[in-house]
């Protein structure tokens, strides 16, 4: 009679433990000093327009606060490229290039962005993903060089699997907007996670309208750090491709 009893017992318990199989706990996980370098690709083909924008920006994680719930980092802007195309004026600025070799319009191009240049900016994420402290000043940068949201998802609190859709609104400090972001997970595998992610951009002002960007986020399944993502929109007629790709160093 007991053993009947702790055999239906087993048997009840079986469908709890079978729903939460193949479900994964999405968190961020980062060391002291750890690097993580972040190339944003940004391009926009149209009729009478080409442009390519690239940044290179370090992440470096001054801290590890609240026992890994909380992370402290300084973001520095290593490199900015940038090749355009409108009607026949074509335009090239690296900010790798020397001074002396640059012409005119390069060299108005290297003022307006030298202050982001080799300069940092301090802010945290908790390990869900979230910003916690905004950006802060440090080396007198006047803004954000990376929109947080774009390199970072925010994750869900439970526990998820194949087909999990969640919703986040996020900040882009750069233009000061909110842009509503769905996420669904596409893929789990051993070692890596693909979100899939579709964006309500907001628009800046009257010169571009709301818009829509589609894409997948690849991420590592074990400490929530981004591998990669890309996105593609339409505005007015212009096709937007949006690449990133990580490396890192000291993990």
């Amino acid at each position: 009679m007991k053993f009947c009893s702790l055999l239906l017992l087993a048997l009840l318990l079986l469908p709890g433990c079978k729903s939460d199989h193949g479900k994964i706990l999405l968190r961020l996980k980062y060391h002291d000093g750890d690097v993580q370098n972040i190339s944003v690709e940004e391009k926009i083909e149209g009729p009478m327009v080409s442009i390519v924008n690239k940044t290179s920006t370090d992440l470096t994680v001054d801290s590890a606060l609240d026992d890994g719930k909380r992370y402290a980092f300084i973001a520095q802007v290593r490199r900015i490229c940038s090749d355009s195309k409108l009607g026949d004026e074509v335009r090239h600025y690296d900010s790798d290039d020397m001074l002396g070799d640059m012409d005119k319009e390069s060299r108005r191009l290297h003022d307006a962005v030298k202050d982001v240049l080799h300069k940092n900016y301090r802010f945290a994420y908790n390990d869900l993903g979230e910003l916690v402290d905004p950006f802060k000043e440090g080396n007198q940068l006047a803004e954000p060089p990376i929109d947080p949201g774009l390199v970072q998802l925010n994750f869900p609190k439970e526990r998820v699997g194949v087909g999990y859709t969640w919703t986040s609104r996020r900040k882009n400090p750069l233009l000061n907007t909110y842009n509503i972001f769905t996420y669904t997970i596409a893929d789990i595998s051993a070692e890596k996670v693909v979100v899939h992610a579709k964006g309500n951009i907001k628009g800046f002002k009257s010169l571009v309208r709301d818009f829509v960007v589609e894409g997948d986020y690849t991420i590592n399944r074990f400490n929530g750090h981004l591998l990669g993502g890309y996105f593609a929109g339409n505005v007015r007629g212009n096709k937007i491709l949006i690449s990133v790709v990580t490396h890192e160093q000291g993990l």
